[in-house]
């Protein structure tokens, strides 16, 4: 008798090894990733305090849209390797490190500065400083070269070259992320964007709804991602609330008054709609924006919206 129970428990030990093992093959098959936007200086402390509240939440990666701010570039690998000992992939960000003819030049002599170079360094010799001190590092997946240029097909022209210099300079080394506003009826636009990133990303902030922006787009928003990107498509969804104050361009959306952030529901349903995408291929990977907004959702809110997101068969069953 006792024979018998010890033979059955391990059959039932080595069928549950098996179960777990085809398991994991499913969820690596499926992959798919849950990322959220910061911009707090990597190597502060905050961005340590930041990194372990990312993990807290579930996420498994970060987009670290401020990258440069503020640290030298020994600082900044040293939070790579504590991203890596965590599992965390960084998404690094060259958005806005460059110099008069960059994107967004509000912090162009502070990044100046931290790469030690003078005022006459050209742009692209700025990109490959950054390329040659920094992007080697494993935690490093991917490469935000541009955040919401081109607004949309008005500029696309302007745009592309621009595009092309940057992902052949970062392409050779790490994949190119590429984050764009939500334009209807604009296929051939994400398509002609897309021969430049690797990784497409669309956001979209419909909250409080009742104004300009229909949460109802977020499954035409998916349907374009899976037809522009595949599997590397991802939308960003959003976890904070309008402000006035520090969102004014929200104002002409009809965002004029402070609100909350999204609730826990909310940011769940908008997670469904761009995976499901009326039914057939969606969105394959999740960002939220974003943990340095002042109005931001709390990580415990984001992390039951997470748990919630992860258990659902939509997510699971995503890309099959």
């Amino acid at each position: 008798m006792r024979s018998k129970l010890i033979v059955g428990l391990v059959v039932l030990v080595i069928a549950f090894g098996v179960i777990m093992w085809i398991g994991g093959l499913t969820s690596k098959a499926n992959g798919g990733s849950i990322g959220l936007y910061t911009s707090t200086e990597l190597g502060s402390e905050q961005s340590y305090r930041e990194l372990k509240q990312v993990k807290m939440a579930g996420f498994d990666s970060v987009i670290a849209y401020g990258s440069m701010n503020g640290r030298t570039t020994a600082a900044i690998r040293q939070y790579f390797d504590a991203a890596q000992k965590m599992g965390i992939g960084v998404v690094f960000s060259i958005k806005d490190v460059l110099g008069a003819t960059d994107t967004d030049p509000a912090n162009q002599a502070h990044h100046r500065l931290l790469f030690g170079v003078g005022q006459d360094q050209s742009t692209d010799a700025q990109v490959a400083t950054i390329a040659v001190q920094l992007l080697d590092h494993p935690a490093v997946k991917s490469v935000l070269i541009s955040d919401e240029r081109p607004r949309g097909p008005e500029d696309l022209e302007q745009w592309l070259p621009r595009l092309e210099k940057r992902y052949d300079q970062i392409s050779k080394i790490k994949p190119t992320t590429i984050v764009l506003s939500w334009s209807p009826d604009s296929l051939d636009f994400y398509k002609a964007v897309r021969r430049y990133a690797h990784n497409l990303q669309i956001n979209y902030y419909p909250f409080p709804e009742g104004h300009l922006l229909p949460v109802d787009a977020i499954s035409e928003i998916g349907d374009v991602l899976w037809r522009t990107a595949g599997s590397n498509g991802c939308f960003v969804l959003q976890a904070f609330g309008w402000d006035p104050r520090v969102h004014s361009e929200g104002i002409k959306l009809g965002f004029n008054k402070k609100s909350p952030p999204p609730s826990t529901g909310q940011m769940v349903e908008s997670a469904r709609l761009a995976v499901e995408a009326n039914g057939h291929g969606g969105a394959t990977n999740l960002a939220f924006y974003a943990a340095g907004d002042p109005n931001a959702a709390s990580f415990n809110s984001m992390k039951e919206a997470i748990k919630q997101i992860r258990r659902a068969s939509w997510w699971r069953d995503r890309g099959n």
